[in-house]
């Protein structure tokens, strides 16, 4: 007698029922919306610099909006935003129509909107409980902050950029990475990653011409966007400006010149570029000016962050091109890299990895457990320490604090690509 087939058991994606996933998560982003914080002042950055743009000094918002530039003269018609690409000017403008007192609530808006998106990229593509870390993840790291920075279009594009590359559609990743670099710069570095996976995948007898022409597209894109910029504004200066940037406090470079400091070697903080920075002592003098990256201390921890970063994104790329990283995990590892090395770690910056780890790790316990330690340091961090070292006038217990999470974040970094090469070589 013929036996009966069983029915194929259908692919959950995690335990937690469907209807309480996704309450959980809308309760996680309507919190993050309505959330707020006295000492963060972003938003009104973004009604500026949209305001100034688009109207220059016909806006009522002239008189409000120069001294939170720090502009003595009239600003011109058509000013970009100084320390982001053009592209950002979309977010900034969305809730320009919006009254004084809701536009930083329509702003959140329409964050919450991009960040939703996210939600259902991963909980239809992602790995198993990908969704609910992410959750997870914006409740214990960026909840202040999900919604009320632009950093999650950037995160949308570049997911968006690793789906289409993992489906084989290279345009379509490209064009989506290049829109992602002109809202932030910090994907430009994921390029090489995507070229690399697109240039295995072709055969060999395919030309020249079609294997570079998503590299051209990417690069065609970004450049005339950078030249459409300087032709609005000559003054644009986003590009130098990320180079004179000094090292902020919450860095791994800003925590090795704390410990160094606790051996003699003088350091001290200012506000300045919008975040608190660490400088060197000269003299008995803090050394702030245009000279305070020259500092022998400073020059030389920068240095050798950069020189750790530019070894690990070529690290990665070679082991990518010798198929002992998959393309997600690249992903993740160049991120990792880059804000465990850079000479800026604000807290936003969680908001470029955690869909991306979400995405390729799920709830993995071992990475799910890390990871979230990292996130709930890092809201320690701001707001919390952050508002209190106002009161206090003491930023000891934020350079403590950075340090315990940069550690994290470099033993995460280190430990998760030893870990998926040593199984990769024994499998």
């Amino acid at each position: 007698m013929k036996k009966k087939s069983s029915p194929p058991v259908s692919k959950q994606k995690f335990q937690v029922p469907n209807f309480f996933l996704h309450a959980f998560f809308f309760l996680v982003i309507i919190t993050s919306i309505f959330s707020y914080s006295r000492i963060d002042q972003d938003h009104y950055y973004y009604y500026c610099y949209a305001n100034i743009f688009w109207h220059g000094t016909a806006t009522q918002q002239y008189q409000f909006c120069l001294p939170l530039l720090k502009a003595t003269d009239a600003l011109p018609i058509n000013r970009l935003p100084p320390e982001y690409p053009i592209l950002s000017l979309i977010p900034f403008s969305l809730p320009m129509d919006a009254p004084p007192f809701l536009h930083r609530y329509t702003f959140s808006f329409y964050m919450a909107i991009i960040a939703t998106a996210i939600y259902v990229i991963l909980y239809k593509h992602g790995k198993r409980g990908a969704s609910f870390a992410y959750t997870i993840y914006l409740l214990l790291g960026s909840l202040a902050l999900a919604t009320q920075r632009f950093d999650v279009i950037p995160s949308l594009l570049v997911l968006l950029c690793l789906l289409f590359a993992q489906k084989k559609r290279f345009i379509l990743a490209y064009l989506a990475l290049s829109l992602a670099i002109m809202f932030k710069l910090y994907a430009l570095p994921l390029v090489g990653v995507l070229f690399i996976a697109e240039q295995k995948w072709y055969a060999k007898t395919i030309p020249l011409w079609y294997r570079l022409r998503g590299i051209a597209l990417c690069a065609g894109i970004c450049m005339g966007l950078i030249l459409f910029s300087f032709v609005l504004d000559t003054t644009s200066n986003v590009y130098t400006r990320l180079l004179n940037r000094p090292i902020e406090i919450e860095s791994t470079p800003a925590s090795a010149v704390w410990v160094l400091s606790q051996f003699g070697k003088q350091s001290c903080t200012e506000l300045n570029y919008g975040s608190l920075n660490i400088y060197q002592k000269q003299h008995g003098i803090c050394q702030t000016g245009a000279e305070a990256l020259h500092a022998p201390l400073l020059q030389n921890t920068v240095l050798f962050f950069e020189l750790i970063q530019i070894t690990g994104f070529g690290y990665v790329l070679y082991v990518l091109s010798k198929n002992r990283l998959t393309l997600p995990q690249s992903f993740l590892a160049i991120l990792l890299i880059l804000v465990s090395t850079g000479k800026i770690f604000s807290p936003q910056f969680l908001l470029w990895i955690i869909p991306i780890i979400a995405y390729t790790e799920g709830v993995t316990p071992v990475w799910f457990i890390w990871w979230s330690s990292i996130c709930l340091l890092t809201t320690i961090l701001f707001p919390f320490l952050f508002t209190l070292s106002e009161s206090i006038h003491n930023v000891s217990f934020i350079f403590f604090t950075a340090a315990i999470r940069n550690s994290l974040v470099s033993a995460f970094t280190i430990f998760y690509l030893m870990k998926k090469l040593a199984r990769l070589r024994s499998g």
